[in-house]
């Protein structure tokens, strides 16, 4: 492998196989010191991402507050009811509907059933974070201590599944918003929310991570998307793979654990639940039919880094369609990336890379 190289395939494949499914080898070999190591870094791997889906609910909260000039109850209370309330409903999976009733019950020990006219007073990003922080993570690694190996295995699979619903419960959440202010303000105001919460939750995130070293950049973004991918399970489980070359990476998810299994799962089609673009916008990727909340992608990798920084962070195309893989890139030297991630917004990608290089 030539010295143009970061990772060797295995390494690559590793960044992509599901934490849990790694833990378990470990236990499998009775490697248990380096299991309680791994199964550490799970809390790590879903915590930035929850933060930065919990803290997008919140803006977009607030956007409709003061951007839109109207109290965000009636949001929130159309939030709740399309997804808070039904979130856990049609679940076949035994274990999956276990862990369900049991986030259910620990919910209800704080004071928030989703259920009652009252969850919608009391809503607050306190409580939305309480409300969303896994815990069976923290018994695992108690369990892999103490040597059960037993329960093991059964608790995995809880552990990922618990992280699952809270995740899918964050994702329908700003695709609710996002519908909300498409139905009732126009979609035009939906690039403006957009644009609204990347400024306000993603610019910190985008600084730490630009002044890294690109290399810890690539194992960072396939953790997250080793938790945006729920342990790869799940209705339509998320999935990805990395590939290297001697300019850039490429991260193919198919599917993307994200947007894209809101799309396979039916929640755009009849009864509608989530809305798409009627029109083409620079924020949809000039596309028609296109969801608003795979949309928040062009400001978050592409739009507000180039304006912020003069490179996009994570450029990608989009899927073709709801069965065609989301492909990210990150590129090793930034000035690489292709003058078509610029021109798809009519940015000039000298004049950009030229301002933020004075």
């Amino acid at each position: 492998m030539g010295n143009d190289y970061w990772f060797s395939k295995e390494q690559l494949q590793v960044m992509s196989q599901p934490t849990i499914e790694r833990v378990l080898s470990l236990i499998d070999t009775r490697q248990f010191i380096e299991a309680i190591e791994l199964a550490e870094t799970i809390k790590l791997e879903w915590g930035f991402l929850r933060k930065l889906m919990v803290n997008s609910t919140i803006e977009l909260l607030n956007f409709i507050e003061t951007k839109l000039d109207i109290t965000h109850f009636y949001a929130l209370e159309d939030m709740v009811n399309k997804v808070w309330k039904p979130g856990f409903d049609s679940i076949n999976d035994t274990i999956r509907k276990k862990v369900a009733i049991e986030i259910t019950e620990r919910w209800e020990k704080i004071g928030a059933v989703v259920e009652n006219k009252e969850f919608v007073n009391v809503f607050s990003i306190k409580l939305l974070n309480e409300m969303t922080t896994p815990l069976k993570d923290t018994d695992l690694v108690e369990q892999i201590r103490n040597g059960d190996e037993k329960g093991i295995k059964k608790l995995c699979e809880e552990v990922n599944h618990e992280w699952g619903l809270l995740h899918d419960l964050l994702v329908e959440s700003i695709a609710a918003l996002l519908t909300f202010i498409g139905e009732y303000y126009g979609e035009e105001k939906v690039g403006e929310a957009l644009k609204f919460m990347t400024e306000q939750v993603w610019k910190e995130p985008h600084n730490k991570i630009n002044a890294r070293e690109r290399k810890e950049i690539v194992s960072a973004l396939a953790a997250t998307w080793r938790a945006h991918s729920t342990g790869g399970i799940g209705p339509e489980a998320g999935g990805f793979s990395i590939e290297e070359d001697a300019e850039k990476f490429t991260f193919k998810l198919e599917p993307c654990g994200s947007g894209q299994r809101l799309w396979k799962r039916g929640l755009y089609e009849h009864p509608k639940k989530f809305s798409k673009t009627k029109d083409e916008y620079l924020w949809s990727f000039n596309r028609k039919d296109f969801p608003y909340y795979c949309a928040h992608c062009t400001y978050m990798n592409e739009i507000m880094p180039i304006e912020w920084s003069g490179t996009p962070i994570y450029p990608l195309d989009p899927p073709k369609t709801k069965d065609h893989p989301c492909t990210w890139y990150y590129y090793k030297n930034p000035a690489d990336t292709p003058d078509r991630f610029y021109e798809r917004y009519s940015y000039d990608k000298e004049k950009m890379l030229s301002k933020h290089n004075k």
